[in-house]
């Protein structure tokens, strides 16, 4: 199982799975660096429920195309505070993608030695 989440490329943090929902990373200039979000900070809740990473995912899933924020109820050291994160893209995973017109040096790469 793993031990992070990674939301880098769409809310632009990473949130620890095994210490129940502290972020240990974020984006510069991400969504959730604009809305406040730190290193210090603990997600307690995710629009309305107890933190879980699949309640976190559906709630990304769930705005996206909408206009709606996701509402995150956090702690930073003992302050606890709801975040408004209005991002509405969804899911984000980098991929690898073919540019035309350029060198194919992966496929090189990856070729077994003969």
């Amino acid at each position: 199982m793993n031990k992070s989440l990674n939301l880098g490329f769409s809310l632009g943090l990473v949130v620890s799975t095994k210490d129940k929902g502290n972020v240990t990373e974020v984006v510069w200039d991400s969504p959730a660096f604009r809305a406040g979000l730190t290193t210090a900070t603990k997600l307690i809740a995710v629009n309305g429920q107890e933190f879980a990473p699949e309640v976190l995912l559906e709630a990304i899933r769930a705005a996206k195309g909408t206009n709606q924020p996701i509402e995150l109820l956090v702690k930073t050291f003992d302050r606890y505070t709801t975040v408004r994160v209005p991002y509405f893209e969804g899911l984000r995973y980098p991929y690898l993608e073919r540019i035309d017109g350029t060198d194919d040096r992966l496929t090189a790469i990856l070729k077994s030695r003969t």
